[in-house]
């Protein structure tokens, strides 16, 4: 029996008299069939199962053999977007504003085996007169499922960019990390204007403090 085509090439019998062949999966109660003919195709699941091959032939001569499957994911979680709403903060009043995973953040993620990947917060960079950093407690504070932003920039340049990072981690651990921004612009100019806003308030919330 050939373990990674799920067939049987080396079965045979001396009359050439085989008439049926049974698979089952024989780790699990009940040792289900999972197919029936010299080659089957079954969809395993992650781990390592077992399963059994049952050769007849027209005599009633039977005989057995098994092998172990182990299916291992190494693919990690494909992000297809995430964009914060709003992605601008006004005006800068030195308040904060509170994003959440699900709510004001917004994530398509796919995996092959995990229909619903792990969303976590990682890092949070700051972009502000062209250097980039690692935001402060005092500008950010955040959890894993959310993070709170200070509604705050310098007096010089274009105004603050906030780089949020999130990571995407499946059941086996693979994982992901893709990014969106947020904008606290230097005024309100048509190319930086601030069309949605967001409640601010004078302290971080409890969401963004683990």
């Amino acid at each position: 029996m050939d373990p990674k085509s799920g067939s049987a090439p080396d079965s045979f019998d001396p009359d050439d008299n085989i008439n049926q062949y049974l698979w089952r999966r024989i780790d699990v109660p009940g040792t289900p069939i999972v197919g029936n003919g010299p080659k089957i195709s079954v969809v395993a699941p992650l781990g390592t199962s077992e399963y059994q091959l049952m050769v007849a032939d027209s005599s009633g001569g039977v005989d057995y053999a098994t092998t172990v499957v182990t299916v291992i994911d190494s693919t990690a979680p494909h992000i297809a977007s995430i964009q914060a709403v709003p992605d601008c903060l006004w005006p800068p009043n030195d308040k904060w504003a509170t994003y959440r995973l699900g709510q004001e953040i917004h994530t398509s993620v796919q995996d092959a085996c995990d229909s619903a990947p792990r969303l976590e917060i990682g890092r949070v960079d700051v972009i502000e007169n062209h250097v980039a950093r690692i935001a402060a407690p005092e500008e950010s504070r955040a959890s894993s499922a959310a993070v709170c932003l200070r509604s705050a920039r310098e007096g010089t340049g274009v105004g603050r960019i906030y780089r949020l990072t999130i990571k995407a981690m499946d059941a086996t651990g693979n994982t992901m990390h893709g990014h969106t921004h947020v904008v606290v612009p230097h005024d309100q100019g048509v190319e930086r204007r601030c069309r949605a806003r967001i409640q601010l308030t004078t302290e971080p919330t409890k969401v963004c403090v683990e």
